[in-house]
Formats: structure tokens, C-alpha cells, sequence
């Protein structure tokens, strides 16, 4: 019992010295940061990177990775969305 008396004010002190956002800011989400700027007048074309980077080009121009960026196009030859088709 005594422990909990003496304990009960040192907590309190430490508190108040702390301040009372101490919680608050520790707990804060980090500040966010702007994404860097990419020149896109600098992009080649996934046909140049084939030419030095054939095994990945391979595996990754029929994913779903290649048509992700791409406008969705849900029908025709340039389609980018996949059928949802259940069978």
C-alpha cells in the first residue's frame, strides 16, 4: 500500500513535467513527404528496356503489372481491365 502512495505523486511529477501533449507527440504520425519529381520526357519505352533486360521485360509485359498505370479499357484489342468471368 505504501508503494502505491509513493509511487501515485512520482508519477504525477513526471507528468507534469513532460507536459501534457507528451502522449500525443510521441505517438504522431510521421509528416508526410512529397513524392520526387520524374521527368517523363527521360522515359524510353518498355522496348528499349527489353533490349538489355529481356527476362524481366518477358515476365512482365503479359502481367497485370504492364496494364497498371494504363487507362482502363474494359473491351477491344487495348483492353487493360481482365474479364470476370466465373464458371
Amino acid at each position: 500500500m505504501k508503494r502505491i502512495l509513493f509511487g501515485s505523486p512520482l508519477v504525477l511529477i513526471i507528468a507534469a513535467f513532460l507536459g501534457p501533449n507528451f502522449l500525443s507527440k510521441s505517438q504522431a504520425l510521421p509528416v508526410e513527404t512529397s513524392l520526387p519529381h520524374i521527368d517523363q520526357s527521360q522515359y524510353v519505352g518498355s522496348k528499349k528496356c527489353a533490349e538489355c533486360h529481356p527476362s524481366y521485360y518477358e515476365s512482365w509485359k503479359d502481367s497485370a503489372h504492364n496494364k497498371m498505370i494504363r487507362p482502363a479499357i474494359a473491351a477491344g484489342p487495348n483492353k487493360t481491365v481482365p474479364s470476370n468471368s466465373k464458371t
